[in-house]
């Protein structure tokens, strides 16, 4: 089931019984929860007192704070991934946006690779990729993404600040945790374990302190 290649699962049994003879068999299987591995976890559940088959779309957290998240601020994420992002379907770890992709600060693992970047997009186009380094999969992680008029700055882990001179989009309304496109379809297959959001833009001393926290 974990291979990579794997498309589906089809059971097979096998009777052996005397010709023309009738059978009556009853089955009770049981199974684990078998989803798609870019979408978050938690468990798809029938209603209670009527066992089915059942389905759902990724989990998708939001918090949209009274006044938005303004013009400046910080913004620290606690993850883990399991796995490096596979090629064309980037792991979104937290996005800020307007309610579109348009418009959105971004940290994500980007497709094909381990590397967590801090991203600007603005008026659909991409303003920065900002990269942190690498991250290892399977071991907790820190990164600290902040904002301002007129700069965007990034750390990994507690390395080196990467910073750029752009004006971040306004409008900014919503935080998605755990994802990096509001179709869902760039979600992180593994755990955000703290988001910390501070409404200004910290120093980059404090980012790679933040950053570094165990």
């Amino acid at each position: 089931m974990m291979g990579s290649g794997t498309t589906g699962l089809v059971p097979r049994f096998y009777f052996t019984q005397n010709a023309g003879a009738a059978i009556n068999a009853t089955f009770f299987l049981g199974a684990p929860q078998l989803e798609r591995g870019e979408v978050a976890t938690s468990p798809v559940l029938p209603p209670a007192g009527a066992p089915a088959a059942s389905s759902r779309s990724a989990d998708a957290p939001i918090w949209s704070p009274p006044g938005g998240l303004g013009g400046a601020g910080t913004v620290v994420v606690a993850g883990m991934l399991p796995n490096a992002a596979a090629f064309g379907a980037s792991q979104g770890l937290l996005q800020i946006d307007d309610g579109t992709d348009a418009n959105r600060l971004l940290i994500r693992n980007t497709s094909g690779g381990s590397e967590i970047f801090g991203v600007v997009d603005s008026g659909g186009a991409t303003l920065a990729a900002l990269p942190g380094g690498n991250m290892v999969p399977g071991t907790p992680f820190r990164a600290a993404l902040a904002w301002a008029q007129g700069e965007v700055a990034f750390c990994l882990n507690g390395g080196t600040v990467q910073s750029a001179a752009v004006t971040p989009p306004a409008g900014l309304v919503r935080m998605l945790v755990g994802h990096a496109s509001t179709a869902l379809n760039r979600a992180a297959n593994g755990e955000v374990a703290l988001i910390d959001h501070r409404p200004l833009r910290l120093p980059d001393a404090m980012l790679q302190a933040v950053s570094a926290a165990g």
